[in-house]
């Protein structure tokens, strides 16, 4: 009789068989950590989930806020359908994040996608996952593309379809971390174009982290223009708020 084991129930085994022998560090901290996780318990307890935000722009939501827009996508809807961003961009998440996209720490990678599992809501089967656009010259200064590294750890965990092709950032945009509110947007208008025909009525737009949406509002801007009836965003992190002023 032929014997069917759970893939996570063996993963599990596995784990628990690994850290008895060869007790693994948690990633953030150095603390003895959870094999399955690379965090230990004090870590993953302080994950920064987010929680209670606008389902399409995944900021906060005030008290007298819909769960479904807040005031702010009201007045000016986004060219997005949704974001869904798994923690905050800050502490754990942040450290991990920043390590693997500047320091090539691609050794992260397992724990992040399992951090983003834990809490994602069902990815529909077959969904068409498209990653935000690096330019060349930056994945050649970094060795690897982040998101394009994501979507294939997210594929081998997920049973989705990734397009890494369709479309590209054709200006090496200044970094978008050392602007302003305002100048993210002009940083970002335009950058981005399609690279063949796109038929697709939806498609979940990957981005490691979302900070003031400039970028994924003009990607789905772009994508709708070229006849995409909805864009969804999936995202590990969000930060809270990004200013005029910052």
């Amino acid at each position: 009789m032929t014997k069917i084991i759970d893939k996570k129930s063996a993963e599990i085994g596995l784990d628990a068989i690994q850290d008895f022998f060869f007790p693994q560090r948690c990633l953030a901290c150095s603390a003895r950590a959870e094999a399955a996780a690379q965090l230990c318990t004090t870590c993953l307890a302080l994950l920064p989930r987010c929680r209670n935000c606008c389902r399409r722009c995944g900021l906060p939501l005030c008290g007298i806020e819909s769960p479904h827009s807040c005031g702010q996508c009201l007045r000016n809807e986004p060219a997005f359908d949704s974001i869904f961003a798994a923690y905050w961009y800050e502490a754990v998440p942040r450290q991990l994040i920043t390590a693997l996209k500047y320091s090539a720490e691609l050794h992260y990678m397992p724990t992040l996608i399992r951090m983003f599992e834990a809490c994602s809501p069902n990815i529909q089967e077959d969904s068409i996952f498209i990653p935000v656009p690096t330019h060349a010259a930056r994945v050649r200064q970094r060795g690897f593309n982040a998101n394009h590294e994501y979507l294939r750890a997210l594929a081998r965990r997920f049973p989705i379809r990734c397009d890494y092709g369709l479309l590209q950032r054709h200006r090496n945009t200044q970094k978008q971390a050392t602007l302003n509110l305002r100048e993210r947007k002009s940083n970002v208008r335009n950058a981005f174009t399609l690279r063949h025909h796109c038929d697709y009525q939806q498609v979940n737009l990957f981005d490691d982290v979302v900070t003031s949406a400039a970028t994924v509002q003009e990607i789905s801007r772009c994508l709708k223009a070229a006849g995409v009836k909805q864009v969804k965003v999936w995202s590990l992190a969000r930060t809270k708020r990004v200013s005029n002023h910052s």
